[in-house]
């Protein structure tokens, strides 16, 4: 029997024979190791016992990661626990449906069936014994690698802070109207709600940035602070 894909669900050892042979087995099927397995029929058959190896693979893991690059929004998965030759296909799903994409990342700016609050990103990777691992991930926007142009820290959970994070690590630096860096902040991470390096809250005004992404890209602009 097998081999089977680690941690099957839909098996279970019979206790018919396919020769018809009732018996029972001398333990419960796991599904997550190889194992052998002695079949012992009932009384009266004239047969004894059948040991039977049954090979289980291995599963694997990988992460998932998103990010943006010239002005796209991506969702890559990285750190597979297989060789990349050993990968037989990617199937990647935005909200549920399928998409005609098998490569490890997928372009989520090229799509345009977004929901306005929150997308989910499905990926499933089979390997060539077709076996197979599917994650998703769960973002709370639909606007991907935009900046934002005014930011209300009122604590009302709408536009609090500076939210960068679809560009993962940048720097970021505020300046004044007069060109006065007055707050900056290596590996940014949405940390930036109208307050100076010091902590001071500063009044509302329009500042403006500098950011630089991880692979070299440099954006400069303004922002409204509302307070």
């Amino acid at each position: 029997m097998g081999p089977f894909c680690k941690n099957i669900m839909n098996f279970s050892l019979p206790n018919i024979s396919i020769e018809g042979i009732q018996g029972y087995w001398d333990k419960t099927f796991d599904p997550s190791i190889s194992n052998s397995y002695i079949f012992t029929p009932t009384s009266g058959e004239c047969i004894g016992p059948v040991t039977v190896d049954i090979e289980i693979y291995d599963d694997f893991d990988f992460d998932i990661k998103y990010y943006c690059e010239n002005g796209q929004f991506y969702v890559e998965v990285f750190n597979i626990e297989i060789p990349q030759e050993n990968v037989s296909n990617f199937k990647w799903s935005i909200n549920n449906n399928l998409t005609n994409i098998d490569d490890k990342r997928i372009n989520i700016s090229n799509f345009s069936n977004l929901l306005t609050n929150s997308n989910t990103f499905g990926i499933t990777i089979t390997d060539k014994t077709g076996c197979f691992t599917t994650k998703s991930i769960q973002l709370d926007e639909s606007t991907f690698c935009s900046i934002p142009k005014e930011i209300s820290p009122n604590r009302d959970g709408l536009n609090d802070d500076l939210r960068l994070h679809f560009f993962q690590k940048i720097d970021l630096k505020i300046f004044n109207r007069f060109g006065t860096p007055i707050y900056s902040k290596k590996d940014y991470v949405d940390e930036w709600y109208g307050q100076s390096n010091s902590g001071e809250k500063l009044p509302s005004a329009t500042y403006f940035y500098e950011i630089i992404t991880s692979n070299g890209e440099n954006f400069n602009g303004w922002i409204q602070l509302v307070n």
